[in-house]
């Protein structure tokens, strides 16, 4: 429950933008958007959505870097 009574939601999507980059055994928590081209580093924990060239990393994620951009 939500401080003030409220449930969360059991379930809801979880979006990634083209180009996005997560590392191994990172979790992208329900609900979370991430715009293209973000990068989360390995082991992190993403709690909150992030524009688009991200770098994301700690738990819970933080950003670390803003412009990323890479070619796959």
């Amino acid at each position: 429950m939500r401080p003030g009574g409220s449930e969360r939601p059991k379930r809801a999507p979880v979006a990634l933008g083209d180009h996005c980059w997560v590392g191994a055994g990172a979790a992208v928590l329900k609900g979370v958007r991430l715009g293209a081209h973000c990068v989360v580093a390995a082991g992190s924990v993403v709690t909150r959505g992030a524009e688009p060239g991200r770098l994301l990393g700690g738990n819970p994620a933080t950003v670390l870097a803003e412009g990323v951009t890479w070619r796959h």
